[in-house]
């Protein structure tokens, strides 16, 4: 792409930079807010033929014990196979995919393989393989994940990607997130050859609070932060990232932004996850750089900026550049490119914009509307036929007033199109307002002198037609003559209607009277055009000047101008309402993203109201900033922005409603749609209210169809297989000899009741000192939820070891939301009905006495929660 300000056909390039910048003149410190918007555009030549690069993608699977949970009779890791087996199907034969497990240790699945018939039918048998062990270890699956393209042919060019699914939360490895990041940067470097794109993905689902995943998602991927919620079909749900990966169009995209001539970038306000190293403790700085991994097919990415201008800036800018933006990027065949452009600064507000819009319009209507003689003498016969009943009086004006008015009428209609073809060169009206002020009052001076000067009928006549010309608008039509030429050249008209008035009297009686007859004519149409009905008036363009437009303050403080290639066939009034929507868009969409994490950041401090407050202060500027700008666009723009501003509300309402309504998974819910809102991208499920996917393109959801078909009879074939394998029932007369097996005890129901606090207090020491004697994990592969008083400490004051440690020292896993998991409270915990034993009725989560913990560890094995169950 060659320089914005350059004609250029945009269809050439896959790329497409626009911007939009806005200024308003009475702000402190001066601000030219920008917007650059990128999209991707597919070449029409190339759609049918083309084809799209090779996949390279690695799948890393948690095989931790807790994939062994269900959702809807179907276990994680059984969902996990079925994902494998999509991203089996749906391969081409040239992609290449490998497959990571991992849990306390690291399992290659499968190697990167080729995609064709044979690799494909390796890749089924291996998935197979895909089981769930023991703990959490996400970071050496990461890293693994990335060390295996290693072992792929760097020669050759794909398009690469990592997808990351866990369910819990890393308890082995590294669990902070710049560790993982730095541990996948650096094994990036030493796997590639070369800098290619690598975006991670990454997919979570339960009730805990993924920190470390939202964090690892948001500084090494351009994808959302998947959050799973919807279990209907949710493999082919994590497929969007192949999706995304494959319609993209343009790939490494790195925006380098320089401010020139005087203006820096503040880059407090312009800070991102995309921002490549961003700089620190400072606001201000000339350059800085944003990197995006790709832009799909008809998706956008936004980058705000805020620029800081001097405030001499009409002196010492005028209009240079402001700022330079050079880009580099990969097209769909990986042919390397760049674009450039220089934003210039614009000086003309709205406020000029209109004005000179308005002139032209009128102008243009005066011109089209303007009657022939023709029409004015047809016109004119038929106000003679209606006033026929009038006085003679008032048909009789003298002559050589009527040449005064009608060569004044002319006069005006000359320099009226004069100032209107001045005033549009050079858009400087002050000087021209002020002298016509001041000639309608010499014009009007002049005219009253003339007719004070007639006889009495004259006199009567000329005065009643001065009020009616008043009424009727006509001297806002004197009011538009400009200077001292225009009172002259009236002046010399009426002389000379005079002097040819007096020759033709004196030459010829009879043509005098014709001349006197015309005149009469003349002064019939005049005084009935301003004194009719207005169905009867003889309208002349010569007599109506353009209305001049009133601008509002905010409108002459405004300045506002987009890219020249966008929109090139509009109007510059609708191009500058479209730039300040699109801006205040975009601050509703910033302010959005904000709140919401914020809220969410609120939430997990459990400071609810403050979580709240934030929402609804948010809300209410979102509102401001619609209505401010709203009161200077027109009806087109106000619908746009009303809408976009409206739905950025509509997503806070529903955060407002999850903290009002607390539950366990607000905060991934809330995290997951300040992610989509924020990159722009689609979510997996439906986490907005009343909006299935946000930013899906509209192909997407065709494709997802396609996946969910793949889904749907990957798991029928699954299940005719799992039908087929079960053991035979041999038939009667070979029955197989049944063992008689030995009658348990039944545990009788007064069992079932919690135990006195001091048998609790001796179960628990009978545990803590059996500790060390434990040679098996009783809890293994289990989540337990605890209640809020066995959370905060022990059990009694001579207890010395919280429960949490008793659970994970028998090889349980605590986790902090209700889902998938065990409840352990006491007894007046659950007669209370405290907000977790609620969560845990709601979700239908058992929910024991803790007795059942003590039990359990003293039988060195997990005793049937039945038994333990509150009534």
């Amino acid at each position: 792409m060659a320089d914005c300000t350059d004609e250029r056909d945009d269809t050439t390039e896959p790329l497409q930079l626009s911007y939009y910048c806005v200024l308003a003149k009475d702000k402190s410190p001066l601000q030219v807010k920008t917007l650059l918007e990128l999209t991707a555009q597919q070449l029409e030549t190339d759609k049918e033929t083309k084809k799209r690069l090779p996949f390279r993608f690695v799948a890393v699977i948690d095989e931790s014990g807790s994939m062994e949970s269900t959702i809807n009779d179907e276990s994680l890791i059984d969902k996990m196979k079925v994902f494998a087996e999509l991203l089996v199907k749906s391969f081409q034969e040239d992609d290449l995919l490998g497959i990571v497990g991992f849990d306390s240790e690291i399992r290659i699945i499968l190697p990167i393989t080729k995609m064709d018939k044979d690799g494909k039918a390796n890749a089924a048998k291996r998935i197979e393989n895909i089981r769930a062990w023991s703990r959490t270890n996400l970071s050496d699956g990461i890293i693994s994940g990335v060390e295996l393209f290693k072992d792929s042919d760097q020669e050759s060019h794909f398009r690469n990607g990592i997808i990351v699914f866990t369910d819990g939360v890393a308890n082995e490895g590294i669990c902070d997130a710049d560790g993982i990041v730095a541990a996948f940067n650096a094994a990036k470097e030493a796997s590639f050859s070369s800098s290619v794109s690598l975006p991670i993905s990454t997919f979570t689902i339960g009730g805990y609070r993924p920190d470390l995943l939202y964090e690892i998602s948001q500084r090494l991927g351009s994808d959302s932060f998947f959050w799973i919620n919807d279990f209907d079909n949710f493999e082919a749900d994590m497929m969007i990232p192949v999706y995304l990966r494959e319609t993209s169009l343009v790939t490494d995209i790195l925006v380098n932004l320089r401010a020139i001539n005087g203006v820096t970038l503040d880059i407090d306000q312009m800070k991102s996850s995309r921002m490549v190293d961003p700089p620190d403790g400072t606001s201000d700085c000339v350059s800085i750089a944003y990197y995006f991994h790709d832009i799909s097919a008809d998706m956008f990415k936004h980058i705000p900026c805020y620029l800081n201008i001097p405030d001499d800036y009409e002196d010492a800018l005028g209009d240079k550049g402001i700022m330079e933006v050079h880009i580099t990027y990969r097209d769909f065949n990986n042919i390397e490119r760049e674009s450039n452009a220089v934003i210039a600064l614009k000086l003309i507000t709205l406020a000029d914009l209109k004005k000179d819009k308005c002139r032209k319009e009128k102008r243009s209507e005066g011109t089209r509307e303007e009657p022939t003689a023709g029409d004015k003498r047809e016109k004119n016969d038929q106000v003679i036929m209606k006033k026929e009943s009038s006085s003679e009086e008032g048909r009789t004006v003298d002559g050589s007033n009527t040449s005064q008015v009608t060569g004044e009428a002319t006069s005006l209609d000359k320099r009226n199109e004069g100032i209107v073809d001045d005033e549009a060169r050079d858009g400087k009206n002050s000087d021209e307002d002020k002298r016509i002020e001041d000639q309608t009052k010499k014009t009007t001076t002049t005219i009253e002198n003339g007719q004070s000067q007639k006889g009495d009928a004259s006199q009567q006549a000329i005065t009643e037609e001065e009020e009616s010309i008043k009424t009727s608008g006509s001297t806002q039509e004197v009011k538009d003559v400009n200077g001292e030429e225009g009172r002259k050249g009236s002046e010399q008209t009426e002389g000379e209607g005079r002097e040819m008035s007096g020759q033709e009297d004196a030459e010829n009686p009879k043509l005098r009277s014709s001349a006197q007859a015309e005149r009469d004519l003349e002064n019939m149409s005049l005084k009935a055009n301003t004194t009719c009905n207005e169905d009867e008036l003889a309208v002349t363009s010569s007599l109506q000047a353009p209305d001049e437009y009133i601008p509002t303050e905010m409108e002459l403080q405004t300045i506002a101008y987009m890219s020249p290639s966008v929109a090139s066939e509009l109007d510059e009034v609708t191009r500058a309402e479209r730039t300040i929507a699109k801006i205040a868009q975009e601050e509703c969409r910033t302010m959005t993203v904000g709140a919401i994490n914020i809220s969410a950041d609120f939430i997990e401090a459990n400071e609810f109201e403050e979580s709240k407050t934030t929402i609804n202060e948010t809300k209410n500027s979102i509102n401001q900033t619609k209505t401010h700008v709203n009161t200077i666009l027109s009806e087109e723009a106000v619908v746009v922005l009303t809408q976009y501003a409206d739905s950025m509300i509509g997503h806070l309402d529903v955060c407002f409603e999850l903290v009002d309504n607390p539950n366990p998974v607000m905060w991934q819910k809330m995290k997951a749609m300040a992610s989509s809102i924020a990159n722009e991208s689609p979510t997996s499920g439906k986490i907005f209210h009343g909006e299935d996917r946000p930013f899906a393109p509209p192909a997407m959801k065709t494709e997802m169809q396609k996946y969910k078909k793949i889904v749907q009879d990957t798991k029928a074939k699954q299940a005719a297989k799992k039908k087929k394998e079960e053991p035979v029932r041999p038939k009667s007369h070979a029955v197989a000899p049944v063992t008689k097996k030995t009658a348990q005890p039944v545990r009788p129901k007064t069992a079932n009741k919690p135990k006195s606090p001091e048998t609790v207090k001796k179960l628990f020491k009978e545990a803590k000192g059996g500790t060390k004697a434990v040679t098996t994990r009783t809890f293994k592969n289990t989540y337990f939820t605890l209640s809020e008083r066995l959370v905060a400490g022990r059990t009694g004051k001579k207890s010395l070891e919280p429960v949490k440690d008793l659970i994970i020292k028998h090889g349980g896993t605590p986790v902090p939301f209700i889902q998938n998991s065990i409840l352990v409270c006491t007894k007046e915990e659950f007669e209370k009905k405290t907000a977790k034993v609620r969560d845990a009725k709601a979700n239908k989560t058992p929910i024991v006495f803790e007795e059942f913990i003590y039990d359990s560890i003293k039988a060195k094995k997990m005793l049937d929660i039945e038994d333990y169950r509150f009534w």
